[in-house]
């Protein structure tokens, strides 16, 4: 039996939550591409923590070692006990066909389901908070003054620092409209929904000028509106 103590806290992800927990049988093909993206994602950041774990770690391991024991941290074994620890497979909604086998029995789906999770917390936070979760998951014995600290500014950026501004304006649906407004700017938006009648997913499209500018996904239109304005507000770059 699994000792749920052992696992370090997982980060939530509530913005991503239906993204991540509603499989592709079930779910909107936005939804299997977003989804697909965060799989990605987070296949890429856990090698990358865990790496840069194993580089920064005494004694000194020999590139074959890192890439010997990277390989024997991510296996399929592992992925499945993480799964089981965070009592994950439960919260995954997929078909109730009995023609469709649980996607969990499958080695690959499980693995990037759990990859979803990490992509959706790095997406959400920064590399430090993953550091912070992974990091003692992998190695309960490590010392929290020895994770490494990320910062969250863009790495392999030529650019000159930039001067300081104060703290993120938190944009919402009211802040969007009036920058809109201010702008002289026409905004609509596109609504559709996919999945059960009972668990549908939305995806809402922010159109500002007649042009598309943000495409939000959520378990209601109000979240899914909300994330459409605020990418619609950064791709403007307002």
């Amino acid at each position: 039996m699994i000792d749920k103590h052992a696992f370090p806290p997982i980060p939530p992800i509530e913005e991503l939550l239906l993204v991540v927990f509603t499989h592709r049988s079930v779910a909107s093909t936005t939804s299997n591409y977003e989804f697909d993206r965060l799989a990605f994602l987070g296949e890429r950041v856990m090698e990358l923590a865990i790496t840069d774990h194993l580089v920064n770690k005494t004694p000194m391991l020999t590139v074959e070692e890192i890439d010997e024991e990277l390989k024997s941290i991510l296996s399929d074994e592992n992925h499945r006990r993480w799964i089981d620890g965070y009592d994950l497979g439960r919260r995954l909604t997929f078909s109730p066909d009995p023609r469709i086998p649980n996607p969990l029995d499958s080695p690959q789906e499980m693995r990037k389901f759990f990859q979803s999770y990490v992509g959706a917390v790095f997406r959400l936070n920064d590399m430090g908070t993953i550091a912070r979760w992974i990091i003692p998951l992998i190695d309960p014995d490590h010392s929290p003054a020895h994770v490494p600290k990320y910062s969250t500014s863009a790495p392999y950026s030529n650019e000159s620092p930039p001067t300081y501004q104060g703290p993120p304006v938190m944009i919402t649906l009211a802040s969007f409209h009036e920058q809109a407004i201010k702008n002289g700017c026409h905004v609509t938006y596109q609504a559709s929904s996919e999945g059960l009648s009972h668990l549908p997913i939305w995806t809402i499209i922010c159109f500002v000028n007649g042009e598309e500018q943000g495409r939000g996904v959520g378990k209601n239109q109000k979240i899914a509106k909300e994330e459409a304005a605020r990418k619609a507000f950064t791709s403007l770059g307002w």
